[in-house]
Order: structure tokens, then C-alpha cells, then sequence
């Protein structure tokens, strides 16, 4: 936290007088007209995928929440959908383990309801996929130019503070999210024991989710199993 705090204030690009005025109109853009193509459509992608990732957090920290201590769950996964991991990842290096089957406790109805129903899921992934296809058509869904895409990505990733903070934000998000996969998978009976002795159903599942940004996330969400009963635990 120190690090990308750190980062963002010092080394990061982006903080002449000009540079800010120009972000604060690459915000208006991004937030008022996202897909009409001014904005560079990789930008477009990752920015909105920031609203993803917390999602995927939210459904996979939230089942171990119950009593949670020192800081209830809640608080800072709100505060991750805009803010990131600056809120996210204080609360990751201080909760409590919940990696034991049954231990998840009680479940508010959000979590039970929303969170882990795979509708929610594959909700998530169609908003994927179809920023990924804006992506990787440079704005123009079922076309390929990734050559286009990043010649307009790269002049605003390297003079935008807004723009190369939001891309840094999203690569400590996808860092972060493997010791959350693994606790809600042992929460759930998966990668019980050291890698070597996972099955190699787990293996993959593993490397599906915490190997691919985002899709990786939502892959887990619609592939994980549901938690076990706290008697079926027992």
C-alpha cells in the first residue's frame, strides 16, 4: 500500500498544470460518453474493468466476513470501487484467515443471494468480454487492431496521471487476488495441502483464476463450489 501510495505521488506522470487540466477532461469523457471513441478504447477497458474487480473481490472475501476483525469487510470493499486497491489492500495484510471449510459463518443476504449465485457471474463476464472486444477493436466490436489499440493507448498511459494510476491499480488488484482465491477455495474444500498434492482439478482452477485478470476472477465465480454447511463441515 505504502509502495503504490508512494508511487502515485512522486514518480507517477502527469502533475503539470496542463497535464491536470487534461485530465480532469479524460474523466469527463470516460464517465459521460465511455464508448464513443474519443478516449482510447484500452483506457475505456481497463477503467471500466475497475469496476469488475471489486465486484470479484466482494464475492470472494465476503463469504469469510462474518466477525471479522480488526476492520468489518464491508468498509473496505465498498471503498474499493473507487479507490481501488488503496482501500482494498490495508484490509487484505490485516483480516483474519478464514481458509476452513464451514468457517465462513453467517452469510448476509447480499452474499448469499447475489454473491454467490452464478447469475451474478455471468453478469460479470458478458461485461468482460464486451470490454475486452472494445479493446482489442480499437472501439469497433468483432474488428481485431491491436496494433491501433496501442498506439492510442501508450502516448496517454505515459502522460496521464489518471490514466497510468488507474493501469497500476488494476495490475496490484489482479497481484492481490491469488491469497484471496486460495482462501475462498479451502473456505470451500479446494486446494486443500500443498500445490504438489492438489488435484489437478484444483490445479487448473487455480491457475485459471488467479493467471487471467478479471476473466480469471469471474471464471472461479462461476466454477467454484458452493461453501459447505457449517454441520457438514463438522
Amino acid at each position: 500500500w505504502a509502495l503504490l501510495v508512494g508511487y502515485s505521488v512522486l514518480l507517477a506522470p502527469g502533475k503539470s498544470p496542463d497535464a491536470t487540466v487534461a485530465d480532469r477532461e479524460l474523466l469527463s469523457q470516460i464517465l459521460s460518453t465511455p464508448f464513443d471513441g474519443t478516449v482510447p478504447a484500452l483506457f475505456v477497458c481497463i477503467f471500466n474493468m475497475l469496476g469488475i474487480w471489486p465486484a470479484i473481490y466482494a464475492a470472494t472475501l465476503l463469504p469469510g466476513a462474518d466477525r471479522q476483525s480488526p476492520v468489518p469487510t464491508w468498509a473496505p470493499v465498498a471503498g474499493s470501487f473507487f479507490l481501488g486497491a488503496f482501500a482494498l489492500s490495508p484490509y487484505l495484510a490485516v483480516r483474519e484467515y478464514r481458509g476452513t471449510p464451514g468457517e465462513s459463518g453467517t452469510l448476509d443476504w447480499a452474499t448469499e443471494n447475489v454473491l454467490e449465485n452464478r447469475i451474478t457471474a455471468v453478469l460479470l463476464l458478458a461485461g468482460a468480454v464486451y470490454l475486452a472486444l472494445y479493446a482489442v477493436g480499437n472501439a469497433s466490436i468483432g474488428s481485431v487492431a491491436l496494433a491501433e489499440m496501442w498506439t492510442g493507448f501508450l502516448p496517454l498511459f505515459m502522460s496521464s496521471l489518471t490514466a497510468h494510476i488507474s493501469c497500476i491499480d488494476f495490475l496490484v488488484l489482479w497481484m492481490l487476488y491469488s491469497p484471496v482465491l486460495l482462501e475462498d477455495g479451502r473456505r470451500r474444500g479446494c486446494f486443500s495441502g500443498p500445490p504438489s498434492s492438489w488435484s489437478g482439478e484444483d490445479a487448473v482452477r487455480f491457475a485459471l483464476g488467479a493467471g487471467i485478470p478479471v476473466f480469471g476472477g469471474v471464471s472461479w465465480l462461476l466454477l467454484r463450489p458452493p461453501l459447505p454447511k457449517p454441520d457438514a463441515a463438522r
